[in-house]
Parts: structure tokens; C-alpha cells; sequence
């Protein structure tokens, strides 16, 4: 019998008994939601046959209990309610929102699942379902519909990457009930907006006499600039939730500007909306306690780039604003869906726009900090993505520079090794230079370096294959050089393309076979994990295969999630783990095989490793079981390590919360950990021995910060426990001294890249502990070295206040007067970064360039200052083959650098008058077109150029120059002459413009836009 227990309801009932002074739980609940719904299951009926273990229990939205204190509490009593009942039950939450209660719900054994997005087959299978019953007796018109569906999703990568998501995938098909779908991302959004919007009753429980009546318009202006605020000016911002007082004063907010009510007025129309909302989920929802938010942050996401466009549309904003949003934001990920949209709404209108969009952003970013321009590349090609045409100017020349950038730039990262590919793949072989990637890394499959074997230009050139090319491609650039990492990063990326067919199968069996071990395993593993089914065979036979353990450990993993192969892949774990290959295992693998074994023979099967003669791995085992089955005999193995000699650190995933609940709910436990906390020293574990210490302080015991301080002062001890306990007292108010004294202590103990970790731990409390940046100050009074120093000074630099302006004060004398050239540089650019004045860092960067010691720092100098002239001698003339083959190098980026800025840039003139910049003119291909600076407007002063030319946001285009420009130009002889002069084209009018009016007669002048590259 299920019976449904609304998490956020209960949290109210509950709360209220608790200020009535009443207990409560589940029952008590059940019994009043089912008598207010005349349902007889309550009462004595109701225990009964939970007694009789015949409930199916359905705890509904955890994440929706806003108090993350209330959402353990309650997570407590459903593993208590588990433990006392011999029903099953499922427990749903958002993952963010379980966070709380997880460790709850794994130790006490609760299998954990996440909703994966769908795959090509399902989303299939639910299309043709969902139009069989959205058209019920019109099957030709739902097969009509279907296939146009289909149609669209074949053509649009964009639109077809959304419906992995099953919100996102109802909406289509609800969408495409009518007219056909719009290719674009936007486009689509804004009609399932419109669809929920019109959906939203707003207007219900208003007043009826009241002036405010919600019209699609209005509900759809409250719904961005909502999102706008939830995105910019909210604690948290650009998280998916808007607490109800926010939401309340800006709806008050929103109602007083857009129907002039006086403010009680409108604060009442704000509450009759919330209450609506309350009682019933629309596009924007209750999603627990007092906290709102959109049903998907897809919404809020497109709704903050719809305000920010409407705010351009109307010229409340101009480019120049969407350019600070871009600058600020870009490297943010919450922002990434946001800025993205906006590229595709202001490309409808030009798609030269985008471009300036991301030349903006790209001016902030060194062309030699290869992080950030790998990061930049990846961005600019997502927004590029948004553009309708790709192969029109000037949006392929820009497209054609960032394919430079691809094959040009050396920067590998294990971090970022996906996001090209990724980024590629949602325009795939439309990518403008798709050929040319293609190309390169057929090329790179020559060479056989470092550069080779990380860069992944083998993914990228398969994100830009069709689906038919793909296989060709992967037997071309993987198998024939099978280094496991690019087999595997290849095969993976391949499938992303879609699901594979019976054909590819068969072709890529051959190819696999012909690999020699591990490569092959790995191959057949990538493919299965890829999604092809024909490989699970192939698996199979490598788990049975005992000659290699550490091959079976791998196919069996892959096997773990399979419920046909569960039981063997269990067994085969157990048995390579018994072996002595507890190497294979990563850290996440062994609680993947617990939380698998969920049955008893299999439970059975992992318990035996509780008797393995190997000490750690039997320790490891225990941990993990007594964390997350309970298990008493595994607890007490666990705790009892406590007391034996080790260097392994068995207890880094323990805190004290773990340790109350060890010592209230097991007996064995409370007894061990008795014994501990009656004489810490006989805890020979020294991790261990530090979270007894905090356990220790959390209980009050003063011994808990003795014995920290004994062990994070103690120069018998390693270094990384001395920081582990060093870093415990920093979370005690009456630790925090002796904390920050003992990693002062390691810093001038340690020596080499050491010295970095004690010193780490300081920079990163120095934001929120006082202690803490007394204690660096200290070290640079005590003569720290110079490079560390820089590390300190640049971390306290980034506070505020006034010890903001002594470390920059610190900063300017390394970088004037510090013995290694390095940190001058370093410390130069910093004060570069940080926006000071020139002479701060400019004549010290310009003398290294010329007159440091090694080459190598004058050439890190150059690039500082971007002094291609300097670059380019050292690249020359340096004595340093290195120095020589690094100068080329950077000179190369500084090209494609320059390349990206000018891709599409039309010739510009800033045009000033009586001194004061007025505006911008620039080409346009019908002509030219004239913006006055926002700035300029803005000033009370502010004048027309001309009659012709009054005052306003809207730009101006003209079908060649604007007469007001066109009659500043010379006539006659005299345009003859200048012409010959400047070797000008008569007929290039707008080239003549920036020629010569720049001391033209009058208070107008117009000069060059200069495009530097220099820092």
C-alpha cells in the first residue's frame, strides 16, 4: 500500500506540534492528512500494516525542507522508521538539496540513485508514445507531427541537445501540438515560457477591483527582470532560488512601477501572488520552507538573458553594457547558459555583434596566461555556436581564427580536456574549418611527444564528424597508435555523436580485436560505457578471464550497474581484492562495490574481506562497511585500528558528527571510543588522533586543544599531521594562536616546495581569520623569501582595507628592488592586473626586458608588456636555444592573439567634439553607422554634432557616409591632391574620413579607433 508523505508539509505540521508541545512523526502525519481527505486508512489500521511491513513509503522532496538542520533530522527518523518496519520506501530530492542528508542515508545502507538524462532510444520511445496519447483516434496526424519532430531534432544539434532532459522534452512535444519548432535555443525557450506563462493564473486571487490585471506581456517583464535579480544582486546570486521576503519586495517593487500603486497597495498584491504560488507550482514555484524558485534554472537562465536583450532592444542598455556583463561573467559557469542565449538573441539582429562581444572579453585576457585563453577559446566557440550562418563574414574569418587557436596553442589540461570537444560538437561538421581540425589530427598521428599524446585534437576532430564519418575517424586517429588515454577519450567522445549502430559494431569489433592487452579491454570497456550493448559480451569474457586481476577489476567495475551481472561482478571484485590487487581500486570504487552488493549472499560475499590477512585492506574494508552498512563487526575492526601502529590514514573521511553517532547508536563503539577519549595518547592512528582531539573540544574537554598542540607542534611528527592538526585549531576560537604558531613554525621548518603546504593552509583562512593575517604579516617582518613573500603580499593584496594598500606597498618594492628578476617580473604584473597606475610597473618591466640577467626573464618582461619588437630579438638573437624556440613560440600566439582581435573589425573613428569623445562611427556594409557614447548623453552639457544628428541612443545608419561626415571631407583639387598624397582611393570615403579629419576645420574630429595588443 504506498502511502505519500509530503516532506514540505510535514515540515509545517511538524513544526507546529513541536510549538504546541506535542510529539510527532510519520503516523501522526499520515493520520491527518488521510482524515482530511476522508481516507479510513489511518489510526491503528495504518501501523498495522506497517507492522506487517506492507507500506511502500514515498518521502516526497527532501530538498523542499529549507532548513538543512530540519532535512538531517528528518532523514534520521525515515532511517529509523526503516530500521523499526520492514517496508521499503524511496526517498526523492534534488541533488544539491540531499546533500545534507546524505551521509545519513548511506550509512545506514539506503541505495542512492541519480535520474540520468535520456538517451537516443528513450527519447525516441517517449516521442512516439506521448503522440499516440496527445492525438488520440487521429493517428495520421500524430505520425505527421512525429516526424517533423524527428525532422527538426536531425537538423538542429542545439535543439536536440535539450532533450536529454525529460521537463525540457515534454515541452517540445507540447510545443510541437502547434506550429513548427524554431531551430534556435532562444527561440524555443521563449515559447515553452509563453506556454507556462499563459499557464500561470496570476490574476486569480486578486482583488477584484483591483487596478492589476497580469496580461501575457506583464507576466513575462515580473519573470526577467526576476531573473535578472536572482541572477546579479541576491546574496547567492545565480542560484535558482529567491528567498519569500526578496521575492515579496521586489513583486511590491514591480507592481508599484508597472500600475503606479501606492506602496500598501501594491505590498498586498505582492502577498495575494505569493499565496497563489504557494498553492500551486507554475514556471516559477515554492520549492520548500520559504524559498522560490523557476520549475528548471533553464528558465532562469533564459529569462536573465531576455531582460538583459530587452534592456538593449529598448536602449536602455547599449553594447557597451552587454560587453561588462560579458567581461565580468564569462568565466563563471553559472553565467555560461546565460551569456550563450544572449550571443543568439543579438545575432539576429547582427551577427558582427557577438563577435564584438567576445574581442571585448578576449582584451581582458593575457594571450600568454595559456589557462585563460584555452578557457576563452572554448567560450568564444559555445557562443559563436548561437550564430545562424557560420559561413558568412565576417563570422567565419572569426571562426577560422579560433580554429588557429585550437591548433596553434601548446596548453594541455587534464581539467579543461573536454571542454573544446564539447564545445565543437553543438555545431559538429558545420563548423567553418571542420576539415582543417580533421586534417591536423590525422597530421599529429606522425608524432609521437607529449604535445601528441594529451592535446585533444583526436576528440575535437570527431566532435566535428557526422555520425557517419565517426567510426573512419576513430580507426584512423586511436587505433592506430592505441595510447589507453586517447583510445578511451576517443571512443567516449565518438559516442556522444548518438547511439551506435549494428554496423558500427561490427566494423569496430575487428578493429579492437587487432589491439594488444590493455589496450584492448580498455577499447571494449570505452564502448560499453559508450553505450554500444554488443560490447557487454566482450566484458564479460575479460571479467571471467582470471589471468589478469587487474583487467577482471576493470570489466567488472564497468559491470557493477548491471543488474544481470551484478552478482558476478561482486564476486570477481571479492576475489581480485582477495588477491592482493587492492592497487586496482580507486577510492571511489570500493563504497561503489558496497552500495552494489545490496542483497544478502552478496553482503556475505564483501563481509569476507573482514578477514583478509592483509591489515590495511581489511582496515579500508571495515571503514567503508561500518560507515555505510552499520556493521557492528566492521565498526568494531574499524575503531580498533585506532590502537594499532599505521601510517595509512583510515580515518580522513570521519568527522564528529560520524563519531556521536558511532558512540549513541553502537555499544561496542561508545565502549572503544570511551577508551579513547579517556587517554588520547594510546590512539597510535595519528589522523584519528586529531579528530578525537576536535571530538574532544566539540564535548567541551579542554585536553582536545593540549593535544592538537602537541601533535601540530611536535617536530616528531610529519608534516602533513602537523597540518592536519594545525589546520583543526584554526576551527577552534581558543586554538586559532596556537594554530597559526604552529604552521609559522613548519614554514620556517620546511624547506623547498614544502614550505608551500603550511603556508597554503595560512593564505587560505587569511579572508576570514584575524590570526591568520597576523601571522603572515609576521612572516614577511621575519625576512621571508622573496618568492613566498610575493604569495603573501598577493594574497593579502586581495583584502580590503588597509592592509589591501600595505601589501601593494609590499609588492611595488619587490618589483623594484627584490634580488630574483623573477619576482620583480611576477610582482610587476600583478600591480598590472590589479589596474595601478603605469608608473607603477611599466618602467620595471620595460628594464627587464632589456637588462635582466636571462634571457628567459627578459623574455618573461616582453611578453608582460606584449613588446612584440623585444619578442621578436630574443626569438633572433638569443644566446639561449630554449630562450630562442619559447620567444618563437610566444610570438606565434601574440599573432593568432592579434588575429581573434581584428577577425571582422571594421575600420572605426572616434569622433570628438570641442575636445569631449562624442561618439563612435564605424563600417558597416551598406555604408557606415554613428552611435553617440552613452557616456556623452549622459552629460548635461552635451550637444548634437549637427541638426541632423540630435541626440539619441539609437544609432544612425547611412547608406555610405552620413552627409554631416561626408561634408567634412575635401573637394575638388584639394581631394585630388590629399589623395595622391596618402595614397588613398578617391572613392573611399570612409578611409578618407579617418585620413584627414583629425585636425579638420571646426570642433569635430574624427581619428582611427587603434587596436593595441600591447598590455
Amino acid at each position: 500500500m504506498p502511502v505519500r508523505i509530503e516532506l514540505r508539509r510535514f515540515d509545517l505540521h511538524y513544526r507546529s506540534c513541536r510549538q504546541a508541545g506535542r510529539s510527532c512523526d510519520f503516523f501522526d502525519y499520515l493520520d491527518e492528512v488521510h482524515r482530511e481527505r476522508n481516507l479510513s486508512l489511518h489510526g491503528e489500521p495504518l501501523r498495522r500494516l506497517a507492522e506487517a511491513g506492507r507500506l511502500l513509503w514515498l518521502f516526497d522532496g527532501l530538498d523542499e525542507v529549507a532548513d538543512p538542520h530540519a532535512r538531517r533530522d528528518y532523514a534520521a527518523m525515515i532511517v529509523g522508521l526503516r530500521d523499526r518496519y520492514a517496508g521499503r520506501g524511496i526517498v526523492t530530492s534534488r541533488i544539491v538539496g540531499a546533500r545534507p542528508a546524505q551521509p545519513l542515508f548511506q550509512q545506514a545502507g539506503l541505495a542512492t540513485y541519480t535520474l540520468q538524462e535520456f538517451d537516443e532510444r528513450q527519447i525516441d520511445a517517449f516521442l512516439e508514445r506521448w503522440h499516440r496519447l496527445a492525438f488520440p483516434g487521429a493517428p495520421e496526424a500524430a505520425a505527421r507531427r512525429l516526424e517533423r519532430l524527428r525532422q527538426t531534432l536531425k537538423e538542429s544539434r542545439p535543439v536536440r541537445e535539450l532533450c536529454g532532459n525529460p521537463l525540457l522534452l515534454t515541452l517540445i512535444a507540447l510545443l510541437n501540438r502547434g506550429a513548427e519548432l524554431p531551430r534556435q535555443r532562444h527561440r524555443l525557450y521563449e515559447r515553452a515560457v509563453d506556454l507556462m506563462a499563459e499557464q500561470w493564473e496570476a490574476n486569480k486571487h486578486l482583488a477584484a477591483a483591483g487596478a492589476v490585471q497580469f496580461d501575457l506581456a506583464s507576466k513575462k517583464r515580473f519573470l526577467r527582470k526576476l531573473a535578472f535579480l536572482m541572477m546579479t544582486e541576491l546574496t547567492a546570486g545565480s542560484g535558482n532560488a529567491v528567498r519569500q521576503h526578496d521575492l515579496s519586495a521586489f513583486a511590491a517593487s514591480f507592481c508599484a512601477e508597472e500600475y503606479g500603486l501606492r506602496a500598501e497597495e501594491a505590498q498586498a498584491t505582492a502577498e495575494q501572488l505569493i499565496q497563489h504560488l504557494r498553492e500551486r507550482n507554475y514556471i516559477l514555484a515554492l520549492i520548500g520552507g520559504q524559498t522560490f524558485g523557476f520549475v528548471h534554472k533553464t528558465f532562469l537562465e533564459y529569462l536573465a538573458a531576455a531582460e538583459i536583450h530587452a534592456r538593449f532592444r529598448t536602449h536602455d542598455w547599449g553594447l557597451d553594457e552587454i560587453k561588462a556583463v560579458f567581461r565580468k561573467s564569462w568565466q563563471d559557469q553559472a553565467w555560461g547558459e546565460t551569456l550563450t542565449l544572449i550571443c543568439g538573441m543579438v545575432e539576429e539582429e547582427r551577427p558582427q555583434q557577438v563577435l564584438e562581444l567576445l574581442q571585448a572579453v578576449l582584451e581582458d585576457v593575457d594571450p600568454f596566461e595559456d589557462y585563460r585563453m584555452f578557457r576563452f577559446v572554448s567560450f568564444a566557440i559555445r557562443c559563436v555556436a548561437e550564430i545562424r550562418l557560420l559561413d558568412q563574414e565576417p563570422v567565419r574569418s572569426f571562426a577560422r581564427r579560433l580554429t588557429d587557436c585550437i591548433l596553434g596553442y601548446h596548453f594541455q589540461s587534464w581539467f579543461l580536456m573536454n571542454q573544446l570537444p564539447s564545445a565543437l560538437r553543438l555545431r559538429g561538421p558545420e563548423w567553418p574549418d571542420a576539415a582543417r581540425i580533421v586534417a591536423a589530427a590525422a597530421e599529429e598521428e606522425s608524432r609521437d611527444d607529449y604535445h601528441s599524446m594529451l592535446f585533444p585534437l583526436d576528440a575535437c576532430s570527431i566532435a566535428v564528424s557526422t555520425k557517419r564519418e565517426r567510426v573512419p575517424r576513430l580507426t584512423e586517429l586511436v587505433f592506430n597508435q592505441p595510447d589507453e588515454f586517447r583510445l578511451v577519450n576517443g571512443i567516449m567522445e565518438a559516442g556522444r555523436l548518438g547511439e551506435w549502430t549494428a554496423a558500427e559494431a561490427v566494423s569496430l569489433h575487428d578493429a579492437v580485436e587487432r589491439l594488444s592487452e590493455p589496450a584492448k579491454t580498455r577499447a571494449w570497456i570505452a564502448l560499453f560505457d559508450s553505450g554500444m550493448a554488443s560490447a557487454l559480451r566482450p566484458v564479460a569474457a575479460v571479467m571471467s578471464d582470471r589471468e589478469d586481476p587487474l583487467r577482471r577489476c576493470y570489466a567488472a567495475l564497468a559491470l557493477l550497474h548491471i543488474p544481470e551481472w551484478r552478482s558476478d561482478a561482486v564476486s570477481t571484485l571479492v576475489d581480485v581484492l582477495r588477491s592482493g590487487y587492492e592497487e586496482a581500486f580507486n577510492r571511489e570504487d570500493l563504497p561503489r562495490l558496497l552500495e552494489a552488493a545490496d542483497e544478502p549472499p552478496l553482503r556475505e560475499q564483501v563481509r569476507s574481506l573482514l578477514h583478509v590477512d592483509d591489515v590495511r585492506l581489511r582496515e579500508r574494508v571495515a571503514g567503508e562497511m561500518a560507515l555505510l552498512w552499520h556493521d557492528e563487526e566492521a565498526i568494531s575492526i574499524w575503531l580498533e585500528a585506532l590502537f594499532s601502529e599505521g601510517d595509512e590514514w583510515v580515518f580522513d573521511d570521519v568527522d564528529v558528527a560520524t563519531l556521536d553517532r558511532l558512540a549513541s547508536e553502537h555499544a561496542g563503539a561508545q565502549r572503544t571510543l570511551s577508551r579513547a577519549l579517556n587517554d588520547i595518547t594510546t590512539v597510535k592512528r595519528l589522523d584519528a588522533r586529531v579528530i578525537i582531539a576536535q571530538w574532544m573540544v566539540a564535548r567541551s574537554d579542554p585536553r582536545g586543544v593540549d593535544a592538537l598542540r602537541e601533535i601540530a607542534c611536535s617536530s616528531s611528527f610529519a608534516t602533513p599531521i602537523r597540518q592536519f592538526a594545525a589546520g583543526a585549531l584554526l576551527d577552534v576560537p581558543q586554538g586559532r594562536r596556537f594554530g597559526v604558531d604552529a604552521l609559522l613554525l613548519l614554514v620556517h621548518e620546511e624547506t623547498g616546495h614544502h614550505v608551500r603546504d603550511p603556508l597554503d593552509e595560512l593564505l587560505q583562512r587569511a579572508s576570514s581569520l584575524p590570526e591568520a593575517r597576523a601571522g603572515l604579516w609576521h612572516l614577511i617582518e621575519g625576512g621571508l623569501r622573496e618568492d613566498l613573500r610575493l604569495m603573501v603580499c598577493r594574497r593579502l593584496a586581495s583584502l580590503d582595507g588597509g592592509e589591501r594598500t600595505e601589501a601593494l606597498r609590499q609588492l611595488h618594492q619587490l618589483a623594484t628592488s627584490a634580488d630574483d628578476e623573477t619576482v620583480r617580473v611576477r610582482a610587476a604584473v600583478y600591480l598590472r592586473d590589479k589596474g595601478l597606475p603605469e608608473p607603477a610597473w611599466r618602467p620595471v618591466l620595460a628594464h627587464l626586458s632589456r637588462s635582466a640577467r636571462y634571457g628567459s626573464t627578459r623574455l618573461l618582461a616582453a611578453k608582460a608588456l606584449r613588446d612584440e619588437t623585444r619578442i621578436a630579438r630574443l626569438a633572433a638573437r638569443s644566446r639561449s636555444a630554449n630562450v630562442r624556440k619559447a620567444a618563437a613560440a610566444a610570438l606565434e600566439d601574440l599573432r593568432i592573439y592579434r588575429a581573434l582581435l581584428q577577425a571582422g573589425r571594421r575600420r572605426r573613428g572616434v569622433v570628438s567634439l570641442d575636445g569631449i569623445r562624442a561618439g563612435i562611427v564605424e563600417e558597416t556594409p551598406d555604408g557606415s553607422r554613428f552611435t553617440y557614447d552613452r557616456a556623452y548623453l549622459a552629460r548635461p552639457d552635451a550637444i548634437p554634432l549637427s541638426p541632423t544628428l540630435p541626440l539619441r541612443p539609437e544609432p544612425y545608419e547611412s547608406r555610405g557616409l552620413h552627409p554631416f561626415f561626408e561634408n567634412l571631407l575635401p573637394e575638388g583639387w584639394l581631394l585630388d591632391q590629399t589623395c595622391r598624397k596618402l595614397g588613398l582611393d578617391r572613392t573611399d570615403a570612409f578611409g578618407l574620413m579617418l585620413a584627414t579629419c583629425a585636425d579638420c576645420a571646426g570642433a569635430v574630429e574624427i581619428v582611427p579607433e587603434k587596436l593595441s595588443v600591447a598590455a
